[in-house]
C-alpha cells in the first residue's frame, strides 16, 4: 500500500480525527527541509524528541492506571525508558555530526538515576543548540501527541483497563522499528550529499510507520465500540 492509501485509510476510519492531525504534524519536517535549510540532523533529532513525549505521556497512563501502586513502576520505566532514548540521542547526535560538544554532560546522580540524568543532559543539549524552527516544529508534535491523549485515553476511554506492566512496553516496538528506518535511511542520505528527494523519502517512510502504528493501537477500541 502506498503514502497516498494509507492516508486515505486512516481519514475513512473511526482514528480520523488525531491520525490525519499525525499527518499534518509529519509534514512540517518538509518544511524544514524546503524552507528553513534542514539537513538530515535536524529531522532525526526532531523524531528523537517525539519521543521523549510519548515516554511522557505513557508515564501518565502508568500513573492513571495505578495512582500509588504505579509509581515503582514509573519510576523503572522512567529510568529503563529514560537511558534508551538518552543513549540513542547522543548515538545519532555523535554519528550525524551536530554540533553538540558534550552531549553526555557530567555524571554525578547515583546508582541507575544516572540514566535520567543522562537524559535530561542530552536533552538540554539538543534543545539549545535547536533553532526558533525546530521549537516550533517540537511544539507542533507535542500539541498532536496530547491531543491524542485526551482524544483517546481521557474521551474514549481506550487502555483503561490495562495494567501498568502492559503500558510500559507501549513505546518500544514503535520506536524500534521506526528508528532504525530512520537511522540507516539518515546513513544513507548522509553518504549521498542529502539530496531533498531522499529527504522526503525519509519524511514519508517514517510517516507511513506511525500511521501504521496508530491504526494498530486503536484498532482493538474501535472493534470495542
Amino acid at each position: 500500500m502506498n503514502f497516498s492509501a494509507y492516508v486515505a485509510q486512516v481519514a475513512n476510519s473511526d482514528v480520523r480525527f488525531t491520525g490525519l492531525l499525525l499527518v499534518l504534524v509529519n509534514l512540517l519536517p518538509w518544511g524544514g527541509v524546503f524552507f528553513w535549510d534542514w539537513d538530515v540532523g535536524n529531522i532525526v533529532m526532531l523524531y528523537w524528541a517525539e519521543n521523549l513525549i510519548i515516554g511522557f505521556w505513557v508515564l501518565v497512563k502508568i500513573l492513571l492506571a495505578a495512582p500509588l501502586g504505579g509509581l515503582f513502576l514509573a519510576a523503572f520505566f522512567l529510568i529503563h525508558y529514560g537511558g534508551f532514548c538518552a543513549g540513542h540521542g547522543v548515538l545519532a547526535s555523535q554519528l550525524l555530526g551536530l554540533p553538540i560538544e558534550d552531549p553526555m554532560g557530567e555524571l554525578s546522580w547515583p546508582f541507575f538515576f544516572v540514566f535520567v540524568e543522562m537524559l535530561y543532559n542530552i536533552t538540554v543539549a539538543v534543545f539549545s543548540a535547536a533553532s526558533t524552527p525546530w521549537l516550533w516544529c517540537f511544539y507542533a508534535v507535542a500539541f498532536s501527541h496530547t491531543i491524542s491523549f485526551v482524544y483517546h485515553r481521557l474521551l474514549r476511554r481506550e487502555d483503561v483497563d490495562k495494567q501498568p506492566r502492559e503500558l510500559m512496553s507501549q513505546p518500544y516496538g514503535r520506536i524500534i522499528v521506526m528508528h532504525l528506518t530512520v537511522l540507516l535511511g539518515a546513513f544513507a542520505i548522509e553518504a549521498l550529499g542529502a539530496p531533498i528527494a531522499l529527504l522526503a523519502i525519509l519524511v514519508a517512510t517514517k510517516t507511513v510507520i506511525d500511521l501504521n502504528a496508530h491504526r494498530k493501537a486503536h484498532a482493538k477500541a474501535e472493534v470495542q465500540e
